[in-house]
């Protein structure tokens, strides 16, 4: 992984307070109405902040890191519905692809396909996965 930070976005403030928890040499930027907390969590410099609720939110928090701050990677953080009734709450699910659930411009493209890319499922990052994992099973 390249010295550029990785932006952490998370989808509660609960969320964020743990991470602060963890974060060193944490200091706060606010822009946007929005904190970022600029820090070090293993070793690694990161950017937090809480995305807000829904897609737009996120997507506005997500490109102020990319933007402003110069993340490289980005990891979310946050609650999501469980369609396995295996998975239980606080279960930790690492995705190898994303799909976006609610693109549907049919009859001019298939369902879900993300325009001008050609796919339907977005590739998550091999490396963030594992660390991902191994962070999981570090808990």
């Amino acid at each position: 992984m390249s010295g550029s930070a990785i932006g952490v976005l998370a989808a509660m403030d609960e969320e964020v307070r743990r991470l602060r928890e963890g974060l060193a040499d944490a200091r706060v930027e606010r822009t946007g109405r929005r904190d970022y907390l600029h820090g070090v969590i293993a070793g690694h410099p990161v950017v937090v902040a809480f995305s807000r609720w829904g897609k737009s939110a996120a997507a506005a928090t997500a490109t102020t890191m990319i933007e402003r701050f110069g993340i490289d990677r980005l990891i979310f953080t946050g609650v999501a519905g469980a369609a396995d009734p295996v998975l239980g709450i606080g279960d930790v699910v690492v995705a190898s692809s994303l799909v976006h659930h609610d693109l549907d411009a049919r009859p001019i493209i298939r369902r879900f396909e993300v325009p001008l890319l050609d796919i339907v499922e977005i590739p998550t990052d091999p490396e963030l996965r594992r660390l991902a994992r191994e962070a999981g099973e570090a808990v």
